[in-house]
Order: structure tokens, then sequence, then C-alpha cells
């Protein structure tokens, strides 16, 4: 039903293309993605697809939902716009796609998930989401097992996902210090 293609030797990561043209309409063709919220973070803005993805697959026939979100990096008007669909309820979707981990009670049971899972070095944090998922009956694709024939991960963090996290860390040492009565920019 899915697979990965390269779309180009300058695009650096991988997105789902149907193997064969189907019709446009999406009640032919019974393919649904669903591209979720990032909620881990206050700061996540990454989007696991762009708009330009949507309109690709859109003319492949697949039926794209996208979770409203004021704070993903591509506004909701350019999904509208490649052909997504936006609404909160994403169960109809067989696969659904984000970037980070999700939160427990947002998992919906019998479904495929592809993001950063963040399990496989056996992340302590993240055990009871990995419970939940396998109690759910739920098929996970975590992004960082992707790899190629070589052995080399096809999806990977980037240069800004580093300024992320460096982010986040001056961010939580902001908010210690001003716990203990100091002041500083880190906030």
């Amino acid at each position: 039903m899915w697979r990965f293609t390269r779309e180009n030797k300058h695009f650096s990561s991988y997105v789902y293309k149907a193997r064969s043209r189907v019709p446009q309409r999406w009640k032919s063709s019974g393919k649904v993605l669903a591209v979720r919220r990032e909620d881990a973070s206050v700061w996540e803005r990454r989007a696991p697809i762009a708009p330009h993805h949507v309109k690709q697959l859109t003319k492949e026939g697949v039926k794209v939902l996208v979770q409203p979100s004021n704070r993903r990096a591509y506004p909701m008007q350019a999904y509208i716009s490649a052909g997504a669909i936006i609404q909160e309820d994403i169960s109809e979707a067989p696969v659904i796609i984000g970037v980070k981990q999700v939160p427990i009670d947002s998992l919906l049971p019998n479904k495929t998930y592809c993001f950063f899972s963040h399990t496989i070095k056996a992340q302590e944090a993240n055990m009871p989401m990995l419970d939940c998922i396998l109690e759910r009956n739920i098929r996970l694709i975590d992004y960082e097992k992707l790899v190629d024939s070589k052995g080399q991960r096809v999806v990977a963090f980037g240069k800004f996902a580093g300024v992320a996290g460096i982010i986040n860390i001056l961010h939580g040492l902001g908010l210690r210090l001003l716990a203990l009565g100091h002041h500083t920019p880190f906030m």
C-alpha cells in the first residue's frame, strides 16, 4: 500500500507516496493519512510533511487529514490550499504521522503511528508510552529505525533539531534559576 521514495537528491527526508495512480476521488481510493498536532513540547514547530507533500499525496488519491495547530511552521491555510482537510478528529486514518512521541491519552488503538518514539534505546521516560502502544495493538514505525540498504538512517535529526534541544535546555535552566530567585534571559 505505501512505500518510501526519494523525491530528488536535494530532498533530505522521505515521503509517503502511493504505489500506483488512483482516482482523485477519496472514497474510491480508501487511502487516508493523518498528520497529528505536535504537543510534546511548547517549542515544537516541525511538521512530518510539508504542504507540497500533501499536494502530491492528494494527486495520488490520498485523503490527508491535518490536526489544527497554531504552532506548526506551516500555516493551516497552506495545507488547505494543498488539499488537506483540517480537523481535530483523525481517527478515520489508519496511518498517523508526527515528529515527536505521542502522549498516551492521544494514542488511538489499532492504528499505525510513524514518529520519533525515543524508545529504541530503552529511554525510561517513554516506556509507559511503549507499553500503551503494545496494549492498544498499535503498529509503531520509529523514524530512528528506518535505514537504507547500507544501514544508514534515512530520516535523521537535522541541524535545527539540535538547536531546538539547546533552546529547551536553556529554557529549563532559566525556569530553575528563576525558581531560585535569579533572573536570566533564558526564559
